[in-house]
């Protein structure tokens, strides 16, 4: 009942529990937007939740230096233990033969052993399992849907014993030494959790209040002069974070390692500060982490270059020089945003100075195409110009902007307006005579089905149902949304998770230009609607949930905040694809199954 209770909890409190960066939320509160609801995202299955799948975290290998104890319990309820004995030099084993000395897999020769083998026939237990293997990288199992909240309800097993023990609050592993993992952050960039109904002036003021293990460590090396002989990672070693008082200690006795927190190299920033953080000392404020040899950087990445911790990005430079040898500057271009989305480039703006010239080969022959001025000439800033706003169109048709890399030129200049009207125009770039035309012929040989289907969803939108004055064409596969204008996947217009839950979110944060684009768009068009799972339906209502809050359309009541959403395709010819899954789990992963379905 007990473990029950915290899973339902966690079940319950997914739409109501938010986190954003403490940045964020000052923001929000000099801009007098105190609605916590409207900010941020939602959270999921935490790991300090003893045996979910983020608890202690799945490493490859474990290395220390003396023992580790995990205490497990069997389905008979009997405790015991698995303990890893690292040996001296002297006593390790070298060969397989010396291994064989004192353990062995194999089952004893009947002849040699007779007794050893009677016992194994006779009192050992036959464990059997059903192992599967597979590739990490298989497509088909990115689309698995996978509920970690009910996987780890049904798969668990509770003895008496384990639930007497986990009750009175007994130890369930020892390690030695004890593993700190130490979180550290941009400058007022500090994760802040809160929830749904709380007041932003509420959160900013406790959030200032309350002091970080981070923060801390910068005020202990103004405390304590010998911790300045220290880095990040070493701090544990040396000193002990005490939760009540929100300070580092000098440590009594004993000893613990240090481990920061895992940056995927796409946050960039956050990236180099974690390189820095491994290497500098004594840091008693953000600005020491960033200064080398007494010169303070203006970015983390230009003290790891001063380091020496980065590469200088040579064979991109000589990549991109050589395509242009034989390739046209489009493709050149195309090339260059591949690199740039693939995060190989340590210093993108080094390679475009570098290779600017044949980036933008092309870009005074087609100026001159299209004004009709053969002897036109222009000045290298306006080519320069010109080049970046192709690149950060191709850049846009990948789902990114310059916004992403902001040591990039041009980035000072685009601020979110600009950003924002730009993708309202894509989506109204359309000859309208054209499109009456077109709407005009199909009506004159429609069906009566079909008239009655286009009269209901055009009476929708032009009731102010919608909001504004656009159309979103999106397709659950890439080959279908080919065949719409501005068609996109749902993947890359909703920004949906590959492995998707019941509690999973779009990752559209409000204000940002894509919600801004919903929030105007007056009808959204989804075809192939049975090829994916429900809670892509469900996450998008949810998202439009949260942006359509503050429309005067808005109704909780309704599905998608009130937004006319049209779904198209038919049950008998595409299925939801679930790996290795039953009829049962076909069927229960269809868009029909959703508590959606009643509003069709």
């Amino acid at each position: 009942m007990v473990e029950s209770e915290r899973l339902k909890f966690f079940r319950c409190k997914q739409p109501q529990l938010r986190v954003d960066k403490y940045k964020y939320l000052h923001e929000s509160l000099i801009n007098k937007d105190v609605d916590a609801a409207r900010l941020g995202k939602r959270i999921i299955f935490p790991s300090t939740f003893t045996g979910g799948p983020r608890y202690a975290g799945y490493p490859s290998y474990f290395i220390t230096l003396t023992y580790v104890c995990t205490v497990e319990f069997q389905k008979r309820g009997l405790l015991h233990a698995h303990i890893l004995l690292f040996m001296s030099n002297e006593f390790k084993q070298q060969t397989s033969y010396d291994i064989d000395k004192h353990i062995t897999a194999e089952i004893p020769d009947e002849n040699e052993r007779l007794n050893l083998h009677g016992a194994i026939q006779n009192f050992m237990g036959n464990d059997r399992i059903t192992a599967t293997l597979y590739n990490a990288g298989d497509p088909p199992e990115a689309t698995q849907v996978v509920d970690e909240i009910r996987n780890c309800y049904y798969c668990r097993y509770i003895s008496a014993c384990e639930v007497v023990w986990r009750l009175f609050g007994y130890e369930i592993q020892e390690k030695e030494p004890f593993v700190i993992r130490l979180p550290f952050h941009l400058e007022d960039e500090q994760p802040v959790v809160y929830g749904e109904t709380s007041n932003v002036n509420d959160i900013v003021k406790r959030a200032i209040s309350h002091k970080f293990i981070f923060l801390g460590w910068m005020t202990a090396n103004i405390s304590y002069p010998y911790a300045r002989n220290l880095t990040y990672a070493e701090f544990p070693t040396k000193f002990v974070w005490k939760d009540d008082s929100l300070k580092w200690f000098p440590r009594k006795k004993g000893f613990a390692i240090g481990r920061l927190t895992h940056v995927p190299t796409a946050n960039t920033e956050e990236y180099y500060q974690r390189l820095l953080l491994n290497t500098q000392k004594g840091c008693m404020s953000l600005r020491d982490i960033r200064t080398v040899g007494g010169i303070i950087y203006a970015t983390y990445r230009d003290a790891c270059f001063a380091l020496g911790l980065l590469q200088d990005d040579k064979e991109f430079i000589d990549t991109i020089k050589e395509a242009s040898s034989w390739a046209s500057g489009s493709y050149v271009r195309r090339l260059f945003v591949i690199l740039l989305t693939s995060k190989n480039i340590s210093r993108p703006e080094h390679v475009w100075d570098r290779c600017w010239h044949q980036l933008s080969d092309d870009i005074l022959y087609r100026q001159r195409a299209v004004m009709n001025i053969r002897e036109l000439t222009m000045l290298d800033d306006e080519i320069k110009q010109l080049c970046l706003m192709d690149i950060d169109k191709i850049l846009h048709f990948y789902g990114k902007i310059f916004k992403d890399y902001p040591h990039m030129p041009l980035t000072t200049e685009v601020d979110s307006s600009l950003l924002t009207e730009r993708v309202i125009k894509e989506e109204l770039n359309f000859n309208r005579d054209d499109l009456k035309k077109n709407v005009s012929d199909m009506l004159a040989i429609a069906t009566s089905e079909q008239r009655y289907t286009f009269d209901k969803i055009v009476t929708a939108v032009y009731c102010d149902e919608g909001g504004g004055d656009i159309v979103l064409n999106i397709a659950s596969s890439g080959i279908a949304s080919l065949l719409f204008p501005n068609g996109r996947t749902a993947h890359s217009k909703f920004k949906t998770l590959p492995n998707i839950t019941e509690d999973s979110v779009c990752n559209i944060k409000p204000d940002s230009p894509q919600a801004i684009l919903l929030l105007k768009a007056k009808l959204i068009f989804w075809d192939e609607a049975p090829m994916v799972s429900r809670y892509c339906y469900e996450a998008l209502d949810k998202c439009l949930g949260d942006i359509m809050r503050c429309s005067p359309i808005y109704s909780k009541d309704l599905p998608f905040g009130g937004k006319v959403v049209v779904l198209g395709e038919d049950f008998r010819q595409i299925f939801s694809i679930i790996l290795r899954g039953s009829r049962q789990d076909i069927v229960h992963s269809t868009v029909n199954s959703s508590y959606l379905w009643k509003f069709y």
